[in-house]
């Protein structure tokens, strides 16, 4: 899942419209119905990945805080979240995204341990979010000290 402008990118949108479930955050009816997909993949055991940002905060790296769709529909689907920390991407999308221009260059990510939501209500979404967030900051401040140092 990922915002709907991605699609209008040369190149990268014929490949983001192939196989990504498009939101469009401007429609709150369209941005449900991009969620109500996305529980249908799940349901059919296909994987679905969510930047819950819902985009690239404009001072980056410092992370925008997570919405809560992403947290929600893993309780509801009682399936598991597994973090991805993207190292360099602030370094490749600069100014906060897409519109200030592409850089060229190594994407590293790490992969984290997966988080369980078996048992876990809807209750529980903030805190699984909190803990989700941590997870990556603490990840990603561990490779990009310089980084923090730039935007404060």
């Amino acid at each position: 899942m990922a915002k709907d402008e991605l699609s209008k990118i040369p190149l990268f949108g014929i490949f983001f419209r192939t196989i990504d479930i498009s939101v469009n955050r401007q429609n709150s009816k369209l941005s449900h119905n991009a969620f109500m997909m996305a529980a249908e993949r799940l349901n059919e055991g296909t994987s679905v990945m969510i930047f819950p940002e819902g985009g690239i905060h404009k001072n980056v790296p410092p992370m925008a805080k997570f919405k809560a769709g992403a947290f929600k529909l893993a309780i509801e689907n009682q399936i598991p979240i597994v973090p991805v920390t993207l190292i360099d991407n602030w370094k490749r999308m600069p100014g906060g995204g897409v519109d200030n221009g592409l850089v060229p260059g190594r994407m590293r990510m790490v992969v984290h341990r997966a988080v369980n939501t078996v048992g876990l209500n809807i209750e529980n979404k903030d805190a699984l979010k909190d803990q989700v967030f941590r997870t990556i900051d603490e990840e990603f401040a561990k490779w990009n000290t310089q980084a923090r140092v730039l935007n404060t």
